[in-house]
């Protein structure tokens, strides 16, 4: 038993047993190798037990700390930090054509805390708008803006002596005013009556397949404000977020989905799915001949690694040994 022992810790028995197991696998049926209702259960025990491990929550929070740190002490922008063949890969992604659907869109952004936004936007520049208009008219580029009237008004409101001046002044106080309260009064009502005009027109720009070119420099123009951040502001937005009670939200969410009656059958469900629309009658045969030949290298090497130290253990020696008594 001990030689047999010896050669079964050789690298060539190790290899052989790597690539016998691989070889196996690739062999199976894909419903065979992937248990459905195995597989979920397995995927709600793992949730459980990472949910009840606190070591588990410290560990994350510990790992967002050190990128925040990081980030702290970095005067640099971010897209000087991040790998070259990130950025770009990042502005192709988003230099690609893609327009979203309309519909979807609207019914994304057709909701009541939008329409609150849009709302108020609207109203408050109707409002400043006003404002502008209240303003000393020998001083309002809006009222100069006015033609003729205007032209009468600032001459007007220039004679600073004289009945004449403090009459055409004071019309042009009231009428200013009175253009501030309609506006006040109006805005809201106007707003409200303009946002789902607001939200078209913004579905119409976002959606539209001829603005492509337009879409795509928009999102590149917002890639590329991210990637300008410094380290340190990247840092600061980081701890806005709350790390410790946005891990704890999630460890949240995850308790509570995990713990649904309903939880393996839906799992089982969705990759039953997914298995009935394979028709490849191996795991192998899913694969194209490069693709298999490279995930199977890999395999083999991992568990080359992992049982090259197993064999050579004492506790598998004494294990195996013991098969013989």
């Amino acid at each position: 038993m001990k030689n047999l022992l010896a050669k079964l810790r050789s690298d060539e028995a190790i290899a052989d047993l790597a690539r016998l197991v691989v070889d196996d696998l690739l062999a199976r049926p894909p419903a065979e190798v992937v248990d459905a209702r195995f597989t979920a259960e397995l995927v709600q025990r793992s949730l459980r037990g990472w949910l009840a491990s606190e070591t588990a929550q410290q560990r994350l929070l510990a790992t967002l700390e050190d990128v925040r740190t990081r980030l702290a002490s970095e005067e640099r922008r971010l897209s000087d930090v991040v790998a070259p063949e990130v950025v770009d890969g990042a502005r192709r992604l988003t230099a690609r054509p893609y327009s979203p659907d309309r519909g979807t869109l609207l019914a994304i952004l057709d909701r009541e805390p939008v329409h609150r936004l849009v709302r108020e936007i609207l109203r408050e520049t109707l409002v400043d708008f006003g404002k502008k208009l209240r303003a000393p008219v020998a001083d309002n580029r809006v009222a100069k803006s006015l033609g003729g009237l205007g032209r009468f008004a600032r001459s007007k409101a220039a004679a600073k002596t004289g009945s004449i001046g403090a009459l055409a002044g004071g019309l042009v106080g009231a009428v200013s005013e009175e253009v501030e309260r309609q506006v006040e009064r109006r805005a809201a009502e106007f707003a409200d009556g303009a946002i789902s005009g607001v939200l078209q027109r913004f579905a119409d720009e976002l959606c539209d397949p001829r603005r492509a070119d337009d879409q795509a420099a928009l999102r590149g123009a917002i890639l590329d404000g991210i990637l300008g951040l410094r380290g340190v502001d990247a840092a600061k937005e980081l701890e806005n977020l709350d790390p410790a009670e946005l891990v704890g939200v999630l460890r949240s969410i995850l308790s509570e989905w995990a713990d649904r009656e309903d939880f393996v059958d839906t799992v089982v469900s969705v990759v039953d799915g997914a298995l009935a629309e394979v028709t490849a009658p191996t795991v192998g045969e899913l694969l194209d001949d490069s693709m298999r030949d490279v995930l199977g290298d890999l395999a083999v090497d991992l568990l080359k690694r992992r049982l090259g130290p197993l064999f050579a253990s004492d506790a598998f020696a004494d294990w195996f040994l013991a098969l013989a008594d």
